[in-house]
């Protein structure tokens, strides 16, 4: 899909993994995944802003 180039890593997971695990903790790091609980428990576990799909639009021309 030729989309690698835009991303430090990419991680395969199933559906037995937690992706808070994965994530690294960076100061400008966001997360952007459609499921709220999957938000939800990286929110609190690694403490970075998270966001649906559908709000990409507002962190790309600033809807706040």
């Amino acid at each position: 899909y030729k989309i690698k180039d835009i991303f430090d890593e990419i991680i395969h997971l199933d559906k037995y993994n937690r992706k808070s695990e994965y994530i690294k903790y960076n100061k400008d790091a966001i997360f952007i995944d459609d499921s709220f609980s999957e938000r939800r428990e990286v929110h609190e576990q690694i403490g970075i802003p998270v966001f649906s799909p559908d709000a990409i639009t507002c962190l790309l021309e600033g809807c706040i």
